[in-house]
């Protein structure tokens, strides 16, 4: 029988194998004409500043209106990917003119991006915040690690002749949008929301860049006189990548500390409240490092006695945080059936509860809204009409469909409920306290609906953002003025002013300066069980 080769040597033909695979693989590369191309990909053009300009353009616009679909054509055409690939290639040879025409490159689109991007914003009637802006404003270590992902691609596919997959990269790297955010925040004074959108486009340019220079050397361009000074890239890229997976991985860490305490808390509240009782809103805020604020709305067909002490002292037990609970219980009837989500399979017709057939219409007839539940007695001609909780309408409509069926309907008393949702806020002006008409006519509708739910009492809280600073009379001003308003139409009101909010530029980095030019409404907890 034959020598069976045995594991100590089939390794050592393995890696042969590999090298001499390799060789050949290097040896069918043209690197002289890919140095070429990138050279002229990435070099300082007019043409390159003008696509630059185009592209920060687009996605500025689609930024503000909040439109994926414009963004990503923004992506597409911007060609900051040529200058990065460049810089790439000069870590991987160790050329100083190549390094220094793609960083000038970078520098000049960037700088001609954040010019465009800004007059942009100046000029546009839109400075909100859009969620588009703010998704590139919070980056992690995924973030990085997709970048550096996408730089392998990218070098590979430049590598190789792969254009197509140059397209995958510029559309998963995302690196015009975030420049367009840091103009936007350096226009609008949101400091936090231009570093946070800083730090995603230098950590898609830096990973790209040193991802494309280690695929480059491993496909051999690193030249033999300068493969002794491999060492000086590998400290280069940890000199590079060390700074960035720092805020990258705190940031990470607290993004899966909020979901984790967001999910807890949930968890907490439905064990407290039992099987019939609902969540209807529940919301999550950090004032510090170590405080989290919870705010929720149950319905419930009883109310819970200390239900927020409870859920408090659950919630310190699990956590070293500082926990602060607030939770408006809202007393109803059958807290299941507002809040049980229809489907067209499962339930093919949803009908009102019956009513007692008679030949006289009732305000049944022709209502415009889908029921939930109705009470209607034809003996008094009174009816109470709830809308399904999945209906979400301003507050304004449900009271004009109560005051059409009433006019409808002479005779009658007719009363909408609308579905148990959290007040809107009242927003304000840069710097104002002025309540304009169309806030007052939305106040108007505010006090129909705590009236209808049953309510009488209502917590007003004014805030005011950091733009302008010491504004604290501001925040009372804008409680006050809401304040004057609702007791005016006969509710009972308690104010308070908020300035700063605790970890107030965490949250206007996150939320956006306008989160803070509001004055909050709560309403106190319910106790009449609808009809």
């Amino acid at each position: 029988m034959p020598d069976t080769p045995s594991a100590s040597m089939r390794v050592p033909n393995l890696i042969r194998r590999l090298r001499e695979n390799w060789r050949a693989m290097v040896e069918d590369i043209d690197q002289a004409e890919i140095l070429r191309s990138l050279r002229a990909d990435g070099q300082l053009t007019a043409r390159y500043l003008f696509m630059v300009a185009i592209a920060a353009g687009i996605a500025t616009i689609g930024l503000l209106l909040n439109s994926p679909a414009v963004i990503i054509g923004a992506m597409l055409i911007s060609p900051l990917m040529g200058p990065i690939a460049l810089t790439g290639a000069s870590v991987a040879t160790l050329s100083a003119p190549h390094m220094r025409a793609g960083l000038s490159a970078l520098a000049a689109g960037a700088l001609a991006a954040l010019t465009l991007s800004g007059l942009i914003v100046l000029l546009s009637p839109l400075h909100d915040s859009t969620p588009e802006i703010l998704a590139r404003t919070r980056p992690n270590l995924f973030d990085l690690v997709v970048a550096v992902l996408s730089g392998l691609a990218g070098g590979y596919a430049t590598v190789r002749g792969r254009g197509g997959a140059v397209v995958g990269v510029a559309i998963a790297t995302a690196l015009m949008p975030p420049l367009a955010v840091v103009a936007f925040g350096i226009v609008s004074r949101q400091w936090q929301l231009a570093s946070g959108a800083g730090l995603l486009f230098l950590t898609n340019m830096v990973a790209i860049a040193l991802a494309i220079a280690l695929v480059l050397s491993c496909y051999g361009f690193a030249r033999r006189e300068t493969r002794s000074k491999l060492v000086w890239q590998t400290v280069l890229w940890g000199v590079l990548l060390a700074p960035l997976a720092y805020p990258l991985t705190a940031s990470l860490q607290s993004i899966v500390a909020e979901t984790y305490f967001a999910q807890r808390s949930s968890e907490v509240i439905r064990t407290r409240i039992g099987n019939d009782g609902r969540i209807e809103r529940l919301s999550l805020s950090y004032p510090d490092r170590d405080s989290v604020r919870v705010e929720a709305v149950v319905l419930l067909r009883e109310p819970v006695d200390s239900l927020e002490e409870a859920v408090t002292a659950a919630l310190q037990a699990d956590s070293g945080r500082q926990w602060t609970v607030r939770i408006a219980q809202l007393q109803v009837a059958d807290p299941a059936a507002l809040l049980a989500e229809r489907s067209a399979i499962a339930n093919p017709v949803a009908a009102p509860p019956p009513v007692a057939i008679v030949a006289e219409r009732s305000p049944l007839d022709g209502f415009p809204l889908p029921l939930e539940q109705a009470a209607v007695d034809h003996a008094r001609r009174t009816a109470l009409l709830v809308p399904r909780a999945e209906v979400r309408l301003p507050l304004g409509t449900y009271r004009q469909a109560e005051a059409e069926a009433a006019r409808a309907h002479p005779g009658w008393t007719v009363r909408v409920r609308p579905p148990l949702v959290a007040i809107p806020p009242v927003h304000f002006a840069h710097t104002s306290a002025h309540i304009d008409t169309a806030s007052e006519s939305r106040l108007d509708d505010v006090a129909w609906a705590v009236r209808a739910w049953g309510a009488v009492a209502v917590d007003v809280t004014g805030y005011a953002s950091t733009e302008a600073g010491g504004n604290l009379p501001l925040a009372r001003a804008r409680a006050e003025g809401v304040a004057e308003i609702l007791r005016t139409r006969g509710l009972e009101v308690a104010t308070d002013a908020i300035y700063p909010a605790a970890d107030q530029w965490q949250i206007e980095h996150e939320q956006g300066m306008a989160h803070f030019r509001r004055a909050e409404l709560r309403v106190r907890p319910l106790t009449t069980a609808v009809e």
